[in-house]
């Protein structure tokens, strides 16, 4: 028999370990303000979102995006076409994957599901982005007051997952 004799023959503490789950927040960008867009626009800046991941305990992979429309009493969604999520230059939904709204009544809300290119768009933990939404809007629109468009966020659902575990990330949607 072998007799092991522990050393130090004492209580050793370790480092406290912290477990993080995966988190993201998504907000309004304050940076964008209210202005007017001419019809006929192309890559007109709609929205802009700010995806905050500064709480996360591992980096997020954002696979599809929904946003309602919210349209003025004498806007159509229909009117906007080429709907594309942009980070800074690099359009994040390109091809079959960019947003042609078709079907909608006039001055009628509606929720646009957005499905992004490749693996996604991937947030690293600790950090925030600030993605654009941009459309082309129809030279044939024939805009009043009431041509108004808004997106929001609120109580809808995105893919979220977490970039090493894969698990599935329940988004924070405020606005």
């Amino acid at each position: 028999d072998q007799t092991i004799t522990p050393s130090p023959n004492s209580t050793v503490s370790g480092n406290i370990q912290t477990v993080s789950a995966g988190a993201l927040t998504v907000s309004p960008s304050s940076s964008l303000t209210t202005s007017n867009v001419v019809n006929g626009k192309t890559g007109a800046t709609l929205g802009r979102l700010t995806l905050d991941a500064t709480a996360s305990g591992e980096d997020v992979r954002i696979s599809t995006v929904q946003l309602r429309g919210v349209t003025g009493v004498n806007a159509d969604l229909d009117e906007l076409n080429s709907i594309t999520l942009y980070d800074g230059a690099t359009a994040l939904n390109t091809g079959s994957n960019v947003y042609n709204p078709s079907g909608n009544a006039g001055a009628a809300d509606a929720t646009l599901s957005l499905t992004l290119d490749g693996n996604g768009f991937t947030i690293a933990k600790g950090t925030t982005k600030t993605i654009d939404i941009k459309a082309n809007v129809n030279a044939s629109t024939t805009p009043t007051a009431g041509t108004t468009y808004r997106f929001h966020v609120d109580s809808l659902d995105w893919g979220v997952a977490g970039v090493v575990t894969g698990q599935t990330i329940g988004e924070t949607l405020a606005g």
